[in-house]
């Protein structure tokens, strides 16, 4: 049958757009998970884990390297970059720390992106360690 030519309504618009939009956004954005388990944790903790994924923290290096504030980047047990890296993984000063949260050594995709249980840890220990992130 021939169709009837009418203009659509604003609610159709308005969902045709939102349609594309959504489409387009994932589309460009193929990396990016709707069932991350950071949606499921506290407010200061997102903003905690959030910091620690991106680098822009107030880790000693970026806060150096960024907007040279402080002495330097480097972290107070001498390695070259106090960093999310360095602070959840290697430094030296954090060992008992670590090893109270995590008994058994986990990479840093876990720490940083594993489950609800592993962000909140992740969290706690930050604060634990009186770090300002």
């Amino acid at each position: 049958m021939e169709q009837i030519q009418h203009n659509p309504s604003y609610k159709e618009d308005k969902t045709l757009i939102n349609s594309a939009l959504d489409c387009y956004w994932k589309q460009e954005r193929p990396q990016h998970n709707s069932k991350d388990a950071i949606h499921k944790l506290s407010r200061a903790e997102q903003v905690t884990i959030f910091r620690l994924r991106t680098g822009h923290n107030r880790l000693k290096h970026h806060l150096f390297s960024r907007f040279r504030i402080g002495d330097g980047p480097n972290c107070p047990c001498g390695a070259n970059r106090q960093d999310a890296q360095h602070v959840l993984q290697d430094c030296p000063l954090l060992d008992d720390a670590r090893l109270k949260y995590w008994a058994e050594p986990r990479e840093m995709n876990q720490k940083l992106y594993g489950s609800a249980l592993q962000l909140g840890i992740t969290a706690e220990f930050i604060y634990a360690s009186d770090l300002t992130i």
